[in-house]
């Protein structure tokens, strides 16, 4: 009887257990991998990509040229990656911010968002995030008078931009305007609506400095040589900002996908410089 019981319980757990674990373990797997493999080929079968790109220009990453082009770093992407899939290229400008790009990925009004968009840990709550395409260190640009104030050396005054207290300008519903809360927890945070109305409020010392990456503040400085005598540009080394694309939080083989085809490019450049030098170049051309 005892042999006869053993017997029994084995093939109990042969017939019932084990299947029951296979019951519950392989849909769910199932479920992921059909979700997952049919986001592209969703893409494929509509025979588009719908890429979303906020509504004001990111030079240059996507801007208008004078006939009317959309051109810019990510717009190269996008059509690269369109091409790899097989289907055509539409872009979405319905977004007014860039936190405003989540909600369109996230209802899947657009298949996903590349849009000189910082991949940042809220973010990622709701969307998945490619590996980065660049990587900038954060940066500001600094009221040289106002600095003058409280520093006398770069090395002081790069300590005093870390602890300082005053009004930080940030563009409203960015990465930066986290950032800053983090980063500068003791600063007033100004948000306003754009980069112009930023800068603007800098130039007429409503804020102590204004906070973006290092590619932005340097580009300001560059198109405007003669500010270089009233702003002091501060690269914030250990900060980094990573951008990628955004896609649904459940588009796994398509967020392999994606990396792969990131890895595959060769045109990528290797920092704001030779971005900046490449399409600067373009833009002469035209």
């Amino acid at each position: 009887m005892g042999r006869q019981k053993t017997k029994q319980l084995i093939l109990f757990l042969l017939f019932t257990l084990i299947p029951a674990a296979e019951l519950f373990s392989q849909p769910e797997d199932i479920i992921v991998q059909q979700a997952t493999v049919k986001y592209l080929d969703r893409i494929k079968a509509k025979g588009h990509l719908i890429v979303a790109m906020i509504s004001r220009d990111q030079y240059p990453f996507f801007y208008t040229t004078d006939e009317g082009s959309l051109v810019g770093l990510d717009v190269d992407i996008a059509k690269k990656l369109a091409a790899s899939i097989g289907v055509q290229l539409k872009i979405d400008r319905s977004a007014a911010s860039f936190n405003g790009l989540i909600p369109l990925v996230e209802s899947r009004k657009v298949d996903i968002a590349l849009s000189k968009l910082s991949r940042t840990l809220s973010r990622s709550q709701k969307v998945l995030f490619s590996r980065p395409y660049m990587i900038f260190r954060q940066g500001l640009l600094v009221s040289r008078i106002q600095l003058a104030k409280i520093s006398s050396s770069d090395n002081a005054a790069r300590e005093v931009i870390r602890q300082f207290s005053g009004k930080l300008g940030v563009i409203a519903n960015s990465s930066y305007e986290r950032y800053a809360k983090a980063n500068f927890p003791q600063a007033e945070i100004v948000a306003f609506s754009t980069w112009e109305d930023t800068l603007q409020a800098l130039s007429e010392s409503k804020v102590f400095a204004v906070y973006r990456d290092e590619m932005e503040t340097s580009k300001y400085i560059q198109q405007n040589p003669e500010k270089n005598l009233y702003f002091k540009p501060i690269v914030i080394q250990d900060r980094k900002d990573p951008l990628a694309i955004a896609m649904p939080n459940d588009a796994y083989h398509f967020l392999f996908y994606v990396n792969l085809f990131l890895s595959s490019l060769d045109f990528l450049p290797e920092d704001s410089e030779e971005l900046l030098n490449k399409y600067n170049e373009e833009k002469f051309e035209e």
